[in-house]
């Protein structure tokens, strides 16, 4: 990590913005691990440049800055995600050196540009994968500017995954949004100089967070790894198996539907929300039509849940009641789901 005035024996001490860029570009193109040489203090032509320790061994702003800046995010949150993460080779930067305007793009997700002035440029991106996640996506944005007063506030476009719901998550930092794909994904974040971010496009099925716009759990393969809230209003449906991990929580008036072919498989996850009635499903993947429901809290009192179908009459029928408050589900072994083409005896229930 060496810098060089014009004479190229004339070494220059890096600025720890300089320092701090160097190992954000670093990690932009999948490093996993960062070393440091030995940068002794020396004299030259009467002049005392410092490196990471001063001639009487005090620590300088360079040292500071790796010890109480960079170390930490390396070894936290930033670090950790970095080391699970595939670089995928793609990258994005615009820089002008020496006048001259240097573009590469070999990205289709993203789009950045200068929020403040589109004609200003300096930044770079580098794209990664979660080889366990076709659908988690990653990029890394660097202010390549180290002026103390350099920041840049950048502009980011999004294509990312074909779902409704997709949430953007600053790792490390305080930013989280959701956004709706169908209006499509734009947001501005404000990066220091010298500074790397790193952001991860997730759908919010998967990944949680909380519905903007009603979703359909169409295809295979979907597991929630993250709490879900389905606000008032809002309406997740169900075709396909969904394994959740963590919970789901449905607000006044929120709606979970469990249509045909699909089924909540509750791996650690559950399902609450505000009120009872709320929090009521029927999983329809399985043979037999199987009610699931909550623990009425409501009542203090002893309770018994009474459960009526109607299936070809006019009216409805009881047909169980469940004494003990505490059992939260029923399978209607009476009814069988038919699935595929319309038979000459089915009936609708």
């Amino acid at each position: 990590m060496v810098f060089w005035k014009n004479n190229a024996w004339d070494k220059r001490i890096p600025h720890p913005n300089e320092i701090n860029v160097q190992v954000m570009l670093a990690l932009a193109h999948g490093a996993k691990g960062i070393f440091y040489y030995n940068l002794f203090s020396y004299s030259n032509n009467n002049e005392t440049h410092d490196g990471l320790l001063d001639f009487n061994y005090n620590p300088t702003t360079r040292y500071t800055k790796i010890k109480d800046e960079i170390t930490p995010r390396l070894k936290g949150a930033l670090g950790d995600k970095l080391l699970k993460l595939n670089y995928t080779g793609e990258y994005l930067q615009t820089k002008k050196l020496n006048g001259t305007l240097i573009n590469h793009d070999n990205i289709d997700f993203i789009d950045v540009e200068d929020a403040d002035d589109a004609t200003t440029y300096n930044y770079h991106v580098g794209v990664f994968e979660n080889l366990n996640g076709a659908d988690d996506k990653y990029f890394m944005i660097i202010n390549l500017l180290c002026g103390e007063t350099e920041s840049k506030t950048v502009r980011c476009s999004l294509f990312a995954p074909n779902y409704a719901n997709v949430v953007v998550i600053n790792i490390g930092k305080n930013y989280e949004e959701t956004f709706i794909m169908n209006e499509g994904i734009g947001f501005t974040n404000t990066i220091p100089p010298g500074e790397g971010y790193l952001y991860q496009v997730v759908p919010v099925i998967r990944y949680g967070g909380e519905l903007l716009t009603d979703e359909t759990i169409s295809t295979a393969n979907n597991t929630l790894k993250g709490t879900l809230r389905i606000p008032t209003s809002i309406e997740l449906t169900i075709n396909k198996p969904y394994v959740i991990k963590e919970d789901i929580f449905i607000e006044t008036e929120g709606k979970l539907t469990v249509g045909v072919g699909g089924e909540l498989i509750l791996d650690g996850g559950k399902v609450r929300g505000e009120r009872w009635e709320d929090i009521f499903y029927i999983n329809q993947n399985q043979t037999h039509p199987k009610l699931l429901w909550s623990v009425n809290r409501e009542y203090s009192n002893p309770i018994r849940y009474n459960i009526w179908r109607k299936k070809n009459t006019q009216s409805y029928e009881k047909i169980v009641v469940i004494n003990d408050k505490n059992i939260t589900e029923y399978t209607d072994t009476d009814t069988e789901i038919i699935l595929g083409e319309e038979q000459a005896n089915q009936i609708t229930a």
